[in-house]
């Protein structure tokens, strides 16, 4: 007898649906960098604020349509006269004035006794802050304060209000994302539920067909044909008068379709019905898509306003 000998084939696996759709996404250079890219905007827009020590709405009034620079501010060479004009408005005489890593010394004086709450006025002033009384003559004449030069970079400089545009940039990159995210998931949900609300209806229809007969079943596609034409025609003169009056009616029609289905079930489920009173698998269905059907419309009114809104607000 002969021997056969039977070799064994390395066995072939198929790939899923995922798999397949994640060679493709990775073997797309322009998606890759899309994504890279949309996530160094999510980082800097939601972590950046967190290094930065102030908030977006501070306003810095010494620092009023700064142009953008890595330099950090104020210039060294303009303290004197910001000291000059801080002596000025508290109604004292700038003696002297220095500047030595990072801190400044100011020596004021008066013809009268020196409130020591003198010297907030340094520190209403952004140029300086932690301003303290370090020394006072016998008499009160005369003061010296000492303090911190506040140093502060503006990379994207600063509006006509003094405001810093680089954390207004981060604010307004979490406004986007979050608009853009909102938006995705909206038409997500509204085209899941709405398009499932229309094609669900036209079971129910077909359903009703059935049960109904040859007259009934002229009726339904002629109300089914006229819904359709009506909805079109909202869409497509949308921007117009007569458009929003169409959409208004396709939503009342709307509303009202699904709360006769839920009654039709509801009816039927009792004996009292157009449907099988043992079918109840019908019941569910045909509420079901009732349901769905009241859930567009609500969707509809919730976020249509949202819609005017965020438009009034693009302008």
């Amino acid at each position: 007898m002969t021997d056969i000998t039977v070799s064994s084939q390395p066995e072939i696996s198929g790939r899923s649906l995922a798999q397949l759709a994640m060679m493709r996404f990775r073997r797309n250079k322009a998606t890759i960098s899309g994504c890279v890219l949309l996530a160094f905007v999510t980082l800097f827009s939601f972590a950046g604020p967190l290094f930065v020590p102030h908030s977006y709405d501070q306003v810095f009034s010494s620092y009023v349509n700064v142009p953008p620079s890595l330099t950090p501010r104020p210039d060294p060479e303009t303290l004197q006269d910001v000291a000059e004009s801080i002596a000025k408005r508290a109604r004292v005489t700038l003696d002297e004035f220095s500047v030595e890593s990072g801190r400044f010394t100011a020596v004021i004086s008066s013809a009268s006794q020196i409130d020591p709450r003198t010297i907030r006025y340094f520190d209403r002033n952004n140029e300086f802050k932690n301003s303290e009384v370090v020394a006072q003559s016998e008499d009160g004449r005369s003061l010296t304060v000492s303090g911190t030069v506040d140093q502060i970079t503006f990379p994207f400089g600063t509006d006509s209000n003094g405001r810093d545009l680089l954390v207004r940039v981060m604010l307004g990159g979490q406004i986007s994302l979050a608009v853009g995210l909102a938006a995705s998931l909206v038409s997500l949900g509204i085209g899941v539920v709405y398009g499932g609300g229309r094609l669900g209806l036209m079971g129910a229809i077909a359903d009703s067909a059935l049960e109904v007969g040859g007259a009934g079943l002229a009726a339904i596609w002629a109300f089914s044909i006229v819904w359709w034409a009506v909805s079109m025609a909202g869409a497509w003169y949308y921007d117009k008068p007569i458009g929003h009056r169409l959409a208004g009616i396709t939503n009342w029609v709307t509303g009202l379709v699904g709360v006769t289905l839920i009654g039709l079930a509801a009816a039927s489920w009792a004996g009292n019905g157009p449907f099988a009173a043992g079918a109840t698998w019908l019941h569910w269905k045909v509420g079901l898509y009732g349901l769905i059907n009241l859930l567009v419309v609500v969707m509809i009114k919730v976020f249509d306003p949202l819609g005017i809104a965020f438009g009034r607000l693009a302008v």
